[in-house]
């Protein structure tokens, strides 16, 4: 018996419970080793503080981009308050969501750095315009909130180690602001393709089942299923490991019970059966296909991107030969014999021979064929792959270039800063040497009029005066003390007033002055 078609009986089951109120999201939340920060994590100190991940809030201050309606995170904002002498730091984002406890902790290499990538989810009732951002734009900015408890710094690098940490949440930031960490972001799940998905895989398990219970005989055992007894898992991964289904058991021995046979029997009869029918476990065309191209490019280099540097890209097989293009011969097709022994191919490389394309009009009711060699796919994937390098190297150029000349403007401006104490310092000091000069010289003034308890008296509060309030509170006291507004009376002063010293008045008792 030859197979020209291998099949098993599977039934795909997928559960996910839906839940409205919440919409998933992953977040890359930092890398090992430098960031932008100039702090330095350790692959050990981010591995111990991986279970403060759990259950801290993930994070979000939303605001109107400069100028427009449009509306964008922040980033880490805090309000300062000064309440009776005392400072308190108010932080203004909000919880728009959660990390989990479970939330599928794990690492993943980018561009040479190992990320803490988890799972959390947003508030659907309450993140408001933050879940508007994040469906609008999928993809933002992170930036981690932590609490140091351990750190040391390194003289010789000049940047922080960070010995011991916890998390303490998770912030979403704008388009206009760099996460420290370059890379770090926030993507949003897609609900439509969730949707989509969980209906798609449904019909999918509907039609399996449908086309299955066709094709499969009335005594089937659904090794899926465990009333099929209870080694039925047991039994697939024999099926598997053959490469043999249940209905090629049956046709060497139908007599076979599979509610009561062993897995140690089974297997025996599968062995069995492939000795008196060595052709029966022959490789699908897909199968050959992959053995073809793993024989062609044995041993291959890889590149920096991960990807095999072929000699040799799979074009097309049939029964004897298998043809390829060379990368040494500028791409052009050649052809090997081949043979197969089992499932072992054997390429005879010393069989090459360099092939050319012949274009033939087809006939009435022929089709045409299409060779697509993967040399374009891999090209393709490692175009991308440089552009991407290419774009976080300028982008970390870039970020690093404003890193500098805002370190720049920040020293310049603390310099221009601590100019400026010193002037007002020296313009303090210089209005105090001229105000102490002009209070000596106006004091000195009054000397000669007041005595040095009554100069005291001003001195004590000159400070609350201008000069000119000074000087007029010292002629007052000057004044005070000359000033006489008492008359002594002279018992002896006769006045004699003659008739022409009369006082004239209209008074009754003028008359009765003496003359």
């Amino acid at each position: 018996m030859k197979l020209e078609n291998l099949s098993l009986p599977i039934t795909y089951k997928f559960e996910e419970t839906i839940d409205d109120r919440f919409r998933k999201i992953s977040i890359w939340v930092m890398h090992d080793n430098l960031n932008l920060n100039n702090s330095f994590f350790s692959m050990e100190s981010i591995e111990d503080a991986k279970e403060t991940l759990q259950n801290i809030p993930i994070l979000a201050f939303v605001k109107k981009q400069d100028g427009t309606n449009k509306e964008d995170f922040a980033g880490h904002e805090i309000e300062l308050n000064i309440t009776d002498g005392e400072f308190k730091f108010t932080y203004l984002g909000r919880p728009v969501g959660i990390i989990p406890q479970d939330n599928n902790y794990r690492y993943e290499v980018i561009d040479n750095k190992t990320f803490v990538v988890v799972d959390g989810f947003i508030w659907t009732d309450y993140a408001n315009e933050a879940l508007d951002i994040l469906e609008r734009d999928e993809v933002k900015g992170n930036s981690m909130e932590i609490r140091v408890d351990n750190f040391s710094y390194d003289n010789v690098n000049k940047y922080t180690h960070i010995n011991k940490y916890r998390y303490t949440g998770l912030t979403l930031l704008g388009d206009d602001i760099n996460p420290a960490m370059v890379g770090s972001k926030a993507k949003l799940f897609s609900q439509v393709f969730d949707d989509n998905y969980f209906a798609l895989v449904n019909e999918l398990n509907e039609k399996l089942k449908q086309s299955f219970s066709q094709n499969q005989s009335s005594n089937d055992v659904d090794i899926n299923n465990q009333e099929g007894g209870q080694d039925v898992e047991k039994f697939k991964k024999l099926f598997d490991k053959y490469s043999i289904t249940k209905e090629q058991i049956l046709e060497f021995d139908k007599d076979i019970n599979f509610e009561e046979i062993s897995v140690k029997d089974l297997e025996a009869k599968i062995i069995e059966f492939q000795k008196d029918e060595p052709e029966t476990f022959s490789l699908t065309a897909m199968q050959l296909k992959d053995l073809l191209k793993a024989k062609l490019n044995e041993n291959a280099p890889v590149d920096e991107w991960g990807y095999h540097i072929n000699p040799y890209y799979y074009l097309d097989h049939n029964e004897s030969f298998v043809w390829a293009e060379e990368r040494e011969n500028n791409f052009i097709p050649v052809q090997f014999d081949y043979s197969l022994d089992g499932e072992v191919v054997n390429i005879a490389l010393d069989s090459k021979k360099i092939c050319k394309w012949v274009l033939i009009p087809i006939e009435d009711g022929e089709t045409g064929v299409a060779f697509s060699s993967e040399r374009f796919e891999v090209n393709l994937a490692i175009k991308e792959k440089e552009l991407e390098k290419q774009f976080t190297k300028e982008k970390e150029t870039l970020i690093l270039d404003y890193q500098t000349k805002l370190d720049e403007a920040n020293e310049n401006y603390s310099k221009l800063e601590e100019t400026s104490k010193e002037l007002k310092e020296f313009q303090a000091n210089k209005l105090k040497e001229e105000r102490e000069l002009a209070e000596t010289e106006l004091f000195e003034k009054f000397s000669t009029q007041l005595s040095g308890e009554e100069i005291n008296l001003i001195k004590e509060n000159s400070t609350q005066f201008t000069l000119e309030q000074l000087e007029d509170k010292l002629f007052v006291l000057v004044g005070k003390k000359n000033a006489n507004f008492s008359v002594k009376k002279d018992k002896n002063v006769k006045v004699t007033l003659t008739p022409e010293d009369k006082p004239k008045s209209n008074k009754p008792w003028a008359n009765l002055m003496e003359k």
